[in-house]
Order: C-alpha cells, then structure tokens, then sequence
C-alpha cells in the first residue's frame, strides 16, 4: 500500500493523524480533505459552501474550476453544512456542478447536508443521485 498524498498538491501525508469520518487540512497546501471511513482511508480534497444560500449567483462552471485546480480526484466534496436556503437555481447548480464532473470520473459528494435542503433534494427526487456524507 502506498502512502496517501494531498490530492490537491501531491504532498506526502503519510505519518498525519486523520481521523476516518471527518475532515482535516493538508498540512503542505492547506487543501480541506475528508477522510472516507474505508480500507485503507481515502482522501479527497474539499469545497466549502460559505454561505447560507445557495442560488444562481454560483459559478456554474464550478465542476470545471475544481477540475483544474485539483485534478481528477475520484471523489470531491462539497461542505453544505452551512446552507439554509437553497432556490430552484441554486438545486440546478448543484446538479450543473455534478454533471460537469461526472464525465470526468469524479463523484460529488455532499458533507454536512442541512434538513432543509435535504427535504428539497428529496421531494425533487434528486436524493438519491447524490452521495451523502456527515
């Protein structure tokens, strides 16, 4: 088994104390990672939603800029823990934003989905293409 690397940078994480199940920082680039809960643990890089709407006003490019900046990971994860509303735009970025990546082999991922905007991805039926962490 090889040592894990920052998908992000390439640095070497072997020897750092990651807890499976959470998220931590790399500490070369300062990349946010999540720490899958698997054998051995793997690593992908995370994008933080700082805010507490999520609407048009994202980059719809957003699965083509994290592309270019990290690669191909097989997983990124978007943190949506601070997400209070989401408008009908902001749910069809979201799919924008899985679908850009898709093709490149990268599953979305979503931490920390808030009960509002899971009752909407549900009663939408796009629950369940979305893998779900935390």
């Amino acid at each position: 088994m090889r040592d894990p690397v920052c998908p992000a940078c390439g640095g070497d994480l072997a020897g750092q104390a990651f807890a499976p199940g959470s998220d931590a920082a790399c500490p070369a680039c300062g990349q946010g990672l999540w720490i899958f809960d698997e054998q051995p643990p793997a690593l992908a890089p995370v994008v933080r939603h700082d805010e507490e709407t999520l609407d048009a006003l994202h980059d719809e490019r957003l699965g083509d800029l994290v592309i270019s900046k990290l690669g191909r990971p097989s997983r990124v994860v978007f943190d949506v823990r601070k997400v209070r509303f989401a408008t009908s735009a902001g749910v069809g970025r979201l799919v924008t934003f899985k679908a850009r990546l898709d093709p490149a082999g990268v599953t979305l991922v979503l931490h920390g989905v808030p009960e509002q905007l899971r009752k909407t991805l549900s009663t939408l039926g796009l629950d369940s293409i979305f893998e779900t962490v935390g």
